[in-house]
């Protein structure tokens, strides 16, 4: 895990250049706050054993969490800034994940409010509205969702959690395409696009299948269980020369997205496939620039 570790150490010293002593991560190119990225960051340094570092970064994204238990994908700009059951999931769960490894109540408290915040968005049994002003049934949300659902039953060991993840993963599983790719979202048109994107992407497969492996990691549901060995072989298929090939890409606006490697290699080390996941790593640290940080797109 050399290679792992090298990776890690100079991306997290990037991160802390780009943060200048700020409780907070700006985006350096097109300078966009984003509390789910900072938590995400938060999450790992709190895990590498940086706690003051940790908390400086969550107990900031708790300021932003809005009256109804939601967080947006992104805060400056007052028309961009809207609910997301993108963002929310996941900075809950993060939250409840700080929560175990602290016992800082704060967090706690703000984790179950969003937890009753993505519970009252499911429009349908397993379908959450992604945003205000997107209603497609997208999969790696719902997906998301599911994880969070996962990590409340953990904490809270209330089995209703479990009820509703069953739901979610049932819902993403049910549109995976018979060569075992997850699409992006269900076959339906839905606002504001004006076709279907129940379409094959590397990047959303690598993702949803993450945020399923987080939903389940014991493989509980049956449903997950026979879904499983479909998606991680088409995951293999997708990742086995460690770079994607993005020409066969059916999801215009997430063509050569970077973010996808790591999802991947997630789901190679839970599958055990080393091989494809060193593969993966090494494309990595060629992407990986001098500063330790990855650009958006290869």
């Amino acid at each position: 895990m050399e290679i792992y570790a090298r990776i890690t150490e100079r991306l997290k010293t990037g991160l802390q250049q780009i943060a200048s002593g700020k409780s907070y991560l700006t985006d350096p190119v097109y300078h966009i706050i984003d509390p789910r990225s900072t938590a995400e960051v938060g999450k790992s340094m709190l895990l590498k054993g940086d706690k003051v570092t940790a908390k400086k970064y969550l107990d900031w994204v708790v300021t932003q969490q809005s009256k109804n238990g939601s967080w947006g994908e992104m805060i400056e700009k007052k028309d961009t800034r809207e609910e997301s059951c993108v963002a929310t999931p996941i900075i809950g769960r993060i939250l409840l994940i700080a929560y175990r490894e602290t016992k800082n109540e704060t967090y706690l408290h703000a984790a179950m409010q969003a937890l009753n915040y993505v519970e009252s968005k499911e429009f349908l049994p397993g379908y959450f509205i992604k945003s205000d002003n997107h209603y497609n049934d997208v999969l790696n949300v719902n997906a998301s969702c599911a994880a969070f659902f996962q990590k409340a039953y953990e904490v809270t060991e209330e089995k209703k959690w479990l009820v509703i993840r069953d739901r979610a993963i049932f819902n993403v599983v049910r549109y995976q395409f018979k060569d075992g790719a997850y699409p992006y979202a269900a076959r339906m048109h839905t606002f504001p696009y004006e076709h279907h994107l129940n379409v094959r992407d590397p990047h959303y497969h690598a993702l949803t299948l993450y945020f399923l492996l987080l939903a389940d990691p014991t493989h509980s549901n049956r449903y997950l269980a026979i879904s499983y060995r479909k998606a991680i072989i088409w995951l293999q298929k997708q990742f086995k020369k460690g770079k994607i090939d993005w020409s066969e890409d059916e999801h215009s606006f997430s063509i050569g997205v970077t973010g996808a490697y790591g999802y991947a290699w997630y789901c190679c080390m839970v599958h055990k496939d080393k091989e494809t996941g060193d593969k993966i790593l090494k494309h990595l640290a060629e992407l990986q620039e001098e500063n330790g940080l990855f650009k958006r797109f290869e």
